[in-house]
């Protein structure tokens, strides 16, 4: 469930009234409690198979783990969730979700990329 606030109060369920005559200068935020119950995760959570290439000068190690995230965060978050697994201090270079290339600053929900199920994720580092 979901709560509407306007200019920092509840709105009722039923309330009747427009948003044209509330106000011009409108501020509406939404919560979602189980977002916050979930760590940040919006939407279904949905499970990601991570296989971590890390380069460290001229060694190369393979890391599987998985990771939790929401169908409706942005893909922003899948870096964000293997680097803080990684505690590397390295920066992933290359990110492939179900074999297409997502840039770090490409932010489009896993939904709107058609990512409603479980994935694999492929990161280079």
């Amino acid at each position: 469930m979901s709560i509407l606030l306007y200019n920092g109060e509840k709105l009722k369920d039923k309330d009747k009234k427009k948003i044209q005559d509330i106000s011009t200068n409108l501020k509406i935020q939404v919560l979602d409690p189980m977002a916050i119950f979930n760590g940040g995760k919006f939407g279904k959570i949905i499970l990601g198979n991570v296989t971590a290439k890390i380069r460290i000068e001229e060694k190369e190690n393979i890391e599987n783990f998985k990771i939790n995230v929401g169908s409706l965060n942005s893909t922003s978050r899948i870096y964000e969730e293997i680097e803080n697994t990684l505690c590397l201090n390295k920066k992933i270079k290359k990110l492939f979700l179900n074999n297409k290339e997502i840039s770090r600053n490409h932010e489009q929900s896993l939904k709107s990329l058609g990512i409603n199920e479980d994935f694999n994720v492929l990161a280079e580092l």
